[in-house]
C-alpha cells in the first residue's frame, strides 16, 4: 500500500465549517462547532491534516505539564483505512515533544471498534 504523504498546520476559525462537516459524516458521536471553537479558545493545539491543499483530517490535544491528552483524531470518510490517521497521529505526538510532553493519552469509547 501506497501513503500519501499529508501536510500539517494549525487549525484556524476559517476551516471550522469543513471540520464540522467531516465531523458529522465520519463520527457517530460527532462534535458540535461550540467544541471545536471552545478548543481553539482555550489554546489547545489544533492540527488540521491536508492532502494537496484539501482539509481530510484533524486533531486536538490538551497539553498539561508533562502530559498530553489527545481529545479528538478524525479523517474524512472517503480517506479512512489509507494510513492517513497514522500519519496524523505521528505529528500529533511530534507536537506533543516539541512540548516536552512524555505521555499521551487517548480515551476511546469501547463501542468504537474502528
Amino acid at each position: 500500500m501506497t501513503v500519501t504523504p499529508l501536510s500539517f498546520r494549525a487549525m484556524n476559525d476559517s476551516d471550522l465549517e469543513l471540520v464540522c462537516q467531516i465531523e458529522q459524516d465520519a463520527s457517530a458521536h460527532p462534535w458540535k462547532a461550540k467544541h471545536f471553537i471552545d478548543s481553539l479558545n482555550s489554546g489547545y493545539q489544533c492540527v488540521v491534516a491536508e492532502m494537496n491543499g484539501q482539509i481530510i483530517g484533524y486533531g486536538i490535544l490538551m497539553l498539561v505539564l508533562d502530559e498530553a491528552s489527545l481529545i479528538i483524531i478524525t479523517v474524512a470518510k472517503p480517506f479512512q483505512g489509507k494510513g492517513l490517521g497514522r500519519q496524523l497521529l505521528e505529528q500529533l505526538q511530534e507536537v506533543a515533544v516539541e512540548h516536552q510532553c512524555d505521555t499521551m493519552l487517548l480515551e476511546v469509547r469501547e463501542s468504537n471498534q474502528a
